[in-house]
């Protein structure tokens, strides 16, 4: 099993168990240094994450099986939409872990993802316990 950082629709668990059904959720933490925005290119605007000094990212983590992980690169369009990296999360009882997370690739766009796209995020949110204002100020950002 892998751990794996999801800031998006992957917080959502019923998609989640449809996706990739044998993901258990391991908590939550946050990002920090990075903010959540949303990109994309012809196919849709989704979110993703880019560095930030100061700001942080409510997450949550799920521990992944291989065939969970091919699951998600479908799902994300890797490599071309989204690439992996390993960053530390700091989780809600102060440690840190490193984790892999999907980061959309330099050349998207931004723009305003589906109100169905937003609502499952919200829905994660409320799935993990995150702080929602973070969500919603991120949307207002959107230009």
């Amino acid at each position: 099993m892998k751990l794996y950082i999801t800031y998006g629709s992957n917080l959502n668990k019923a998609q989640m168990a449809k996706r990739c059904p044998k993901a258990i959720p391991a908590g939550s933490g946050i990002l920090k240094d990075w903010e959540l925005l949303y990109r994309g290119k012809e196919s849709g605007f989704y979110a993703t994450i880019q560095p930030k000094k100061g700001s942080v990212v409510p997450v949550g983590l799920w521990e992944i099986s291989p065939e969970d992980e091919k699951a998600l690169d479908i799902y994300e369009v890797y490599p071309d939409l989204y690439y992996k990296e390993t960053l530390s999360v700091t989780l809600t009882d102060g440690t840190e872990k490193n984790a892999m997370v999907y980061i959309m690739c330099e050349d998207a766009r931004d723009g305003r993802p589906t109100a169905e796209y937003i609502q499952s995020i919200r829905d994660g949110y409320a799935d993990f316990g995150l702080d929602i204002r973070i969500f919603e100020a991120s949307l207002d950002q959107i230009k």
